[in-house]
């Protein structure tokens, strides 16, 4: 399964690099929130805790107002590392350097899981940027994991959700 949803996120990130107008990389980090969620037998148990996010970025021009953005992010949350692949459609809005943002996201915990846990999670990601030169740029994102990490017996459900801000700079 990790290997078909991969090598689909490699197919977009080619595919659009194909028809894309104008290409740029860059780099960004920042801070991100993880807040996990087990429910079991009508409990819910929750925690949350931060660290901090830092990888690469793609910006594939498509039009005049609109950008594909892929990017891989290391994520690290209380001594655990994450691999973040969230592959965002950007909005220009106007003139001003506001854009919102919404994609699909691939996480990858890398660190060795506990039994009946999957390591690769997907879900939906939206935001907001704002681009203060062709160079920098902040942005603010909201991960909602749609597929459930539990893949043992019982009805139990185990989702993480992750919230990012952060700056970056375009080369």
């Amino acid at each position: 399964m990790k290997k078909i949803i991969l090598g689909a996120a490699i197919a977009v990130l080619t595919i659009t690099g194909m028809n894309a107008q104008e290409t740029t990389f860059g780099v960004k980090a920042g801070f991100s929130s993880a807040s996990a969620t087990v429910e079991a037998g009508g409990q819910d148990i929750s925690a949350s805790e931060s660290g901090f996010f830092v990888g690469v970025v793609a910006d594939f021009t498509v039009s005049d107002q609109f950008h594909v953005t892929p990017s891989a992010l290391y994520t690290n949350i209380d001594d655990t590392g994450f691999l973040q692949i969230p592959v965002l459609g950007k909005y220009l809005i106007g003139e001003g350097g506001f854009n919102i943002q919404a994609g699909p996201q691939f996480n990858l915990i890398l660190e060795e899981t506990a039994d009946d846990f999957s390591s690769l999670s997907v879900g939906l990601t939206g935001g907001f940027g704002y681009d203060f030169t062709e160079k920098f740029f902040a942005e603010a994102h909201y991960h909602l994991q749609l597929t459930n990490s539990f893949t043992g017996d019982g009805d139990i459900t185990a989702r993480t959700d992750f919230f990012n801000v952060g700056v970056g700079y375009r080369f």
